[in-house]
């Protein structure tokens, strides 16, 4: 081979590499830029309950750990959404009956371009239907709960063991952490596993497991799975109770819940006195959704229709964050949303408030 033909192969060979070397170097800084930018859905509503429309970009400031942050882009755009919808099915028979006769009206809020999965739990978390436009689908899972609804009786207590009074409650629920092994049938109530032969047992009633933290991690990691440009919720049907054994922490879920993007939103069918420690609300503040009361059917069905409504008509902002990571490991960070002109202050604003940024 002549000695100009083999230079120039060999700069065809070094402009290759250069050029497969920019393209890479391009793609990771279009992930770290992706990575970076920390998107925050907003709900405003005036002091009738209802949804505030018409406000611009100028109107928000926002602060991470207490430093402004310049708004990247704002948006009022409806986006599709890909909801999991969770069924706690260790609630009474009352209640699941009180959101067979409200489903239809949570069907109704759903459009063509959305999706959603079906789960309920008790001791084990079982997936009712996979993500699906289909209402068909939603309504056989609606079905399945409903079956179980019709084997328990009026007014009973439920599967779950209460124990002492709710602050108490919420502080035994929360030292609990495994899970007992899927459902023979979704259409039934899971049966506790007993005691094996031979084993003590005890006078005491025994505590059935209720797996909140699995249900919601399953749905996180599913939701993860779904197109990024859809918003992505947890329908949380529960009354925030957590007993026995549960695979996932709360921090552990919180985080996959702050990793993903997705917001949680609850319709809890018990009126709580002592709301401010309720599971429910440390599920829903920080991903940006809220709770809704579901203690009689008018306001489950309202509440159910409001979950939806809310997470479509949502103020998203997008900003690149100013700090940086000293210790290089990852670090929450903490999100606030105020507005410029004073008289806005009377509006109740629920947002996302943390964000795990990684080196």
């Amino acid at each position: 081979m002549s000695h100009p033909r083999r230079f120039i192969l060999t700069c065809l060979g070094l402009l290759s590499l250069s050029s497969a070397f920019l393209i890479a170097h391009a793609q990771d800084f279009q992930l770290r830029a992706r990575v970076d930018e920390v998107e925050v859905p907003i709900s405003v509503r005036d002091e009738h309950g209802a949804l505030v429309g018409g406000l611009r970009k100028e109107d928000f400031i926002i602060l991470e750990d207490g430093k402004q942050q310049e708004i990247a882009s704002f948006s009022t755009d409806p986006q599709p959404i890909s909801a999991a919808i969770i069924l706690d099915t260790a609630i009474t028979g009352d209640q699941l009956r009180r959101f067979n006769l409200v489903s239809g009206t949570l069907m109704k809020q759903f459009k063509a371009i959305d999706e959603f999965a079906v789960y309920r739990f008790d001791h084990v978390v079982t997936r009712l239907t996979d993500f699906t436009s289909n209402p068909q689908n939603l309504e056989k899972s609606f079905d399945a709960v409903r079956d179980i609804a019709e084997t328990r009786p009026p007014s009973e207590l439920g599967s779950g063991v209460a124990v002492g009074p709710s602050p108490l409650r919420w502080i035994i629920d929360r030292a609990q952490v495994g899970t007992n092994g899927a459902p023979d049938r979704p259409d039934r109530p899971s049966t506790p596993i007993s005691p094996k032969s031979g084993e003590a047992t005890s006078t005491k009633a025994p505590v059935v497991s209720r797996v909140l933290h699995d249900a919601v991690y399953m749905a996180a990691v599913d939701l993860e799975k779904r197109p990024t440009n859809r918003r992505k919720i947890v329908l949380l049907l529960s009354n925030g109770d957590v007993t026995g054994e549960n695979e996932h922490s709360v921090g552990e879920t919180v985080g996959r819940l702050y990793r993903d993007g997705v917001q949680v939103f609850a319709v809890d069918p018990e009126h709580k006195v002592f709301n401010h420690m309720n599971l429910l609300g440390s599920y829903t503040r920080g991903t940006g959704g809220e709770v809704f009361d579901g203690n009689a059917i008018e306001s489950m069905a309202a509440g159910l229709a409001q979950v939806v409504d809310q997470a479509r008509n949502q103020y998203i902002i997008r900003y690149r964050s100013s700090n940086e990571i000293t210790n290089n490991r990852p670090t929450l960070r903490k999100i606030d949303v105020k507005f410029k002109e004073k008289d806005n202050k009377k509006f109740k604003v629920v947002h996302r408030q943390n964000y795990m940024q990684y080196p």
